[in-house]
């Protein structure tokens, strides 16, 4: 199997601060805490490998080049979770040009990997993340210190109108992003979207890394890798 993203998917900031942890990533890590997907499918395949080809602060725009290395890697089963970056940014990724990139790399597995099952994950709620932690001090003291997601994170506690505009539209871009990745993934049996599953999420505060207040902690990864495993359908 092989993991395309972003830092999500590299469990950034779940074990040290600033960096990969990918040991503990949902999808491919090997922590038994976390019992990630390819510890999953290993239980019942013990010859099961997992390449992690996802890349922290990736955007929709670079996933074909991590499809191109799937593919080269000749692997039968691909998970992708991407998005959360080009909603963040301000402006954000237009949906027309998510929706190109996005196809362009299903395109890409689909011809090199005619018989590859490929499981697509909703862009996790950004706004669910801010109404959850933004009257939290040490949440916006690390918000406004990293702003990793400035769509969210710049004056996280103002709700002057051209802040909460902000913020809705981030959230708009993620609920087009996921619109968008559900009607691809449609288009071909091979693909499984999640039907909005990671989006509609209710996690708590323990599932947030306290290293940033953003990326999942190791706890986070471990619902995220189980929620997941109970969504899949191949």
């Amino acid at each position: 199997m092989a993991a395309l993203g972003d830092s999500i998917t590299q469990a950034f900031d779940s074990c040290r601060p600033l960096a990969n942890c990918p040991e503990d990533s949902w999808a491919t890590g090997k922590n038994k805490t976390v019992d990630s997907v390819f510890l999953r499918i290993k239980a019942h395949q013990p010859k099961v490998t997992a390449k992690n080809l996802s890349v922290s602060g990736a955007k929709v725009a670079s996933l074909n080049e991590q499809a191109k290395k799937a593919v080269k890697g000749k692997v039968e089963f691909v998970t992708i979770l991407i998005g959360a970056n080009d909603a963040c940014a301000t402006p954000h990724t237009g949906t027309p040009s998510f929706t190109s990139s996005f196809e362009a790399a299903i395109n890409t597995l689909k011809s090199g990997l005619p018989s590859a099952k490929i499981f697509v994950g909703s862009v996790p709620n950004l706004m669910y993340l801010w109404e959850l932690l933004h009257k939290n001090p040490e949440a916006v003291k690390k918000w406004e210190a990293i702003n990793f997601c400035p769509g969210i994170m710049t004056h996280p506690t103002s709700m002057a109108p051209e802040d909460v505009a902000r913020r809705e539209a981030t959230l708009n871009a993620e609920i087009s992003y996921n619109s968008a990745m559900q009607s691809i993934c449609s288009a071909d049996p091979t693909c499984q979207f999640d039907g909005d599953g990671i989006f509609n999420t209710k996690f708590a505060e323990s599932e947030v890394s306290t290293l940033d207040y953003f990326h999942p902690s190791v706890t986070g990864q471990a619902s995220l890798a189980a929620g997941v495993w109970t969504l899949l359908s191949f």
